[in-house]
């Protein structure tokens, strides 16, 4: 599932991330967050899918579309600490499931 302008828009509302912050966690540029959300210039596959990790780690999951329509929901024990190092180190691990600090 590819995830939509307004599903990110709303992810981030949940997280309370700026666009900006979105930008860094996924590696990409501010612009192309921006650019994304505007429903402008859609991003590549790749970038798609680099948005969609970073709010995944950081505690969203993305909800496909059903009768409802897709969404965004918090997962519960999403971890700020988790989502910094995920930040700092770009998501590698020293061990499986683990992230470096």
């Amino acid at each position: 599932m590819a995830i939509s302008p307004s599903q990110c828009r709303a992810a981030r509302a949940l997280i309370e991330w700026t666009a900006e912050r979105l930008a860094k966690a996924a590696r990409l540029s501010d612009r192309t967050i921006v650019d994304f959300e505007r429903g402008g210039k859609a991003p590549p596959s790749a970038s798609l899918s680099a948005i969609e990790k970073a709010l995944l780690v950081a505690g969203v999951e993305m909800i496909s579309e059903d009768s409802a329509g897709p969404g965004v929901r918090l997962r519960q024990g999403g971890n700020e600490e988790q989502t910094e190092a995920s930040m700092e180190t770009g998501g590698r691990s020293n061990r499986a499931g683990e992230r470096i600090r």
